[in-house]
């Protein structure tokens, strides 16, 4: 997952990425099930900019191209984060309102849930096991 802003950058100059998720990030997965079917992958230089600070962005690929252009998605970054701070201004004082209203009935709903839990670890936990054992017999499973 891509911590902040992230997204591909194309050698056409074009930089792809995708709405941040609840926790602000632009993941790579979502960018790469959006992108055009006819983009060669080869064609993209995946890069994240943490905490959306630019001062912190990184190619997210160990041999990088010459064809890279840093300064095409830092300037991606600086057309979107204003909009995403925006959008803030309006959701976290939300979100904390809910959460202050929704606090006691989750405090409630742990009462049941946690034993619970626990009763479906107690089953789960072996079945799991014995899932992983016979998949790691079969040729190319990676753990």
């Amino acid at each position: 997952m891509c911590n902040g802003f992230g997204g591909f950058y194309h050698r056409s100059g074009r930089v792809f990425f995708t709405v941040p998720n609840d926790n602000g990030n632009c993941s790579h997965w979502d960018t790469a099930e959006k992108l055009p079917k006819d983009i060669e992958e080869n064609d993209l230089i995946p890069f994240e900019i943490p905490e959306w600070l630019t001062k912190k962005f990184r190619w997210d690929i160990t041999s990088v191209p010459d064809w890279a252009d840093k300064s095409a998605c830092i300037a991606k970054l600086k057309e979107v984060k204003p909009i995403w701070v925006e959008y803030m201004k309006v959701e976290a004082p939300a979100w904390a309102e809910y959460e202050r209203v929704t606090a006691p009935a989750r405090v409630e709903c742990e009462k049941v849930m946690a034993p619970a839990w626990a009763e479906y670890k107690k089953v789960d936990a072996p079945a799991w096991a014995e899932m992983i054992a016979e998949l790691k017999q079969i040729d190319g499973y990676l753990e």
